[in-house]
């Protein structure tokens, strides 16, 4: 009955159920749903501060048949179920369905695979890295078998008088939970309010597949986040559970970073004005360092002016005249800086004859501060 893949699943699966999908008046319809184990691939990424994922694949995971602890015997149920992920790293190399067998050392499976005419099962050989391979260990499997089973067992109808529900709900059993999800999965989930059996409220294909489907979305992040090697630890004879995982999760993360391209035709030109830049500031410095005693700088002040006025205009004298003459080349003292200028005036006093601009007398004197509070009684010549 169904397809080959279907029967296959249903011999591997942990739980199969048949449940009503259609009542309408002389028209029965039921729905067989299988849960079995699968590899699942995923990506994931934060956005937002929240986890998301995407599943990338999913291959149904099959009984291994060399790794049945007791074959031909009533507790054949105990083979692992195995899935090979297809493309994996392990060693640094990338294998496929092509090179698995290539890699050293492999592990040989062994599966059953069941032929369309629906006859003898088929023995298939796989040879695989073992990092690339994903148990289930046989006894978990038939725990897993025993528990889905006792938890969704019993039937439920629906007479014309009131919906009741027969089996592990029994006396307010530990499974009524679970009935009752059946209930409302086969009446609706407000079934109090059900007057008819064909009421709107009823069954569909569509109901029973989302709540499968989440119910197997919550025994996969169960699979996730709590079973696995650590938490199933020693198996019933106390030793150390073969075949299971190492405990540890695989995989990429992605980090957000900030980069920075530079070219150099763009940096070009800056690299230019730098330099040109750091040239010319290095010959000013230089300049200045080895002419510091030679040429003073003067700035907004017109102390120079008076004080080296003689210097500066006797037989046409220029600022390099003036420079040689600091240098006392021209047998003259040194010339002042500003700070010993200012210094020098504080007891010094000049006179300008605005109307004889050709004279170089200048009244020299020292004075005191009074006569500067002289000088505005001065009648204005000219």
């Amino acid at each position: 009955m169904g397809t080959p893949d279907i029967r296959q699943l249903s011999n591997a699966a942990l739980l199969n159920v048949t449940t009503l999908a259609k009542s309408d008046p002389g028209e029965y319809l039921s729905v067989t749903c299988i849960l079995y184990t699968c590899l699942r691939s995923y990506r994931t990424w934060i956005q937002d501060g929240q986890l998301h994922e995407e599943e990338l694949a999913s291959a149904p995971a099959s009984p291994d048949l060399l790794s049945d602890p007791y074959p031909n015997s009533p507790r054949s149920m105990m083979k692992h179920l195995v899935a090979v992920k297809s493309p994996c790293r392990a060693g640094g190399v990338v294998y496929a369905a092509q090179n698995m067998s290539a890699a050293p050392n492999p592990t040989q499976l062994s599966f059953c695979e069941t032929p369309d005419d629906g006859g003898a099962c088929q023995t298939r050989n796989v040879s695989a890295p073992e990092a690339c391979i994903y148990r289930q260990h046989g006894r978990f499997a038939h725990a897993m078998r025993r528990t889905l089973a006792t938890a969704f067992s019993g039937t439920c109808g629906n007479p014309r008088g009131a919906i009741s529900c027969k089996g592990a709900q029994k006396n307010g059993g530990p499974f009524s939970s679970t009935t009752k999800w059946l209930l409302d999965l086969q009446f609706g989930a407000n079934n109090s309010t059900i007057n008819s059996p064909y009421g709107d409220s009823r069954s569909s294909f569509l109901r029973i597949d989302e709540r499968f489907g989440a119910f197997a979305a919550a025994v996969s992040q169960r699979y996730r986040a709590s079973f696995g090697a650590q938490s199933y630890g020693l198996n019933r004879d106390h030793d150390p559970a073969d075949g299971l995982p190492a405990g540890e999760v695989r995989g990429r993360a992605a980090q957000t970073l900030s980069c920075t391209s530079a070219q150099l035709a763009w940096m070009a030109f800056p690299a230019a004005l730098a330099a040109l830049t750091a040239s010319l500031l290095a010959w000013a410095v230089a300049r200045s360092w080895a002419r510091r005693g030679a040429q003073p700088v003067w700035k907004e002040t017109l102390l120079p002016l008076v004080l080296y006025r003689d210097r500066l205009l006797l037989d046409g004298g220029t600022m390099e005249q003036l420079d040689l003459n600091k240098r006392g080349i021209a047998g003259q003292q040194p010339v002042m800086e500003l700070s010993q200028m200012a210094a020098s005036a504080r007891n010094v006093s000049v006179r300008f004859r605005w109307n004889e601009p050709s004279s170089a007398e200048n009244g020299l004197k020292k004075r005191t501060r009074v006569s500067f509070d002289v000088d505005s009684l001065l009648e204005e010549t000219g």
